[in-house]
C-alpha cells in the first residue's frame, strides 16, 4: 500500500500569470481610489447639488461595487492563492455575493424606485437625507 500525499491548494490551482497579477493590482488601485470621491460625497452631502443626488444610495452602490470587484478578483485567482481563499473558494464567493451584490442590488433597486417616483409619477418629494 502506497502512501499518497494530500494535495495542497498550490498543487490543484495554477498560480496567476504576471498579466493577471498586474490586472488585479490595477483594479485594486482603481477601486481604492474610488474611496476618495465616496468620502467627499459623504462629507459634503448637504451641499444643494449633491443633496438631490441621493448620496446615501450612491455611496452604498459604490462601496458594494468595490467589495464585489475585489472579492471577484480574489475568487478568480488573480491574486496569489494563499490562505483560506486558496483552499476554499466558498469564503470569497460568500463575500462577493452577500457583501458585494447584496449591497449593490438593493441599492440599485431603491434608486430605480426613486427614479420612478420622479420621472413617472412626477413626485419630486423623496425621503433621502
Amino acid at each position: 500500500m502506497s502512501e499518497q500525499a494530500q494535495d495542497t491548494a498550490q498543487d490543484i490551482f495554477l498560480p496567476p500569470t504576471i498579466a493577471e497579477t498586474i490586472v488585479f493590482y490595477i483594479s485594486l488601485a482603481v477601486n481604492l481610489a474610488n474611496f476618495f470621491p465616496i468620502i467627499y460625497a459623504l462629507v459634503y452631502r448637504k451641499f444643494p447639488p449633491m443633496r438631490a443626488q441621493h448620496v446615501g444610495i450612491t455611496v452604498s452602490i459604490g462601496i458594494g461595487g468595490i467589495i464585489f470587484n475585489i472579492s471577484y478578483n480574489l475568487v478568480e485567482g488573480m491574486a496569489k492563492y494563499e490562505g483560506i481563499l486558496g483552499a476554499c473558494k466558498l469564503w470569497g464567493a460568500w463575500i462577493m455575493f452577500t457583501l458585494g451584490l447584496g449591497i449593490v442590488m438593493p441599492a440599485i433597486n431603491m434608486r430605480l424606485v426613486l427614479f420612478y417616483r420622479i420621472f413617472v409619477t412626477g413626485n419630486t418629494y423623496t425621503r433621502s437625507s
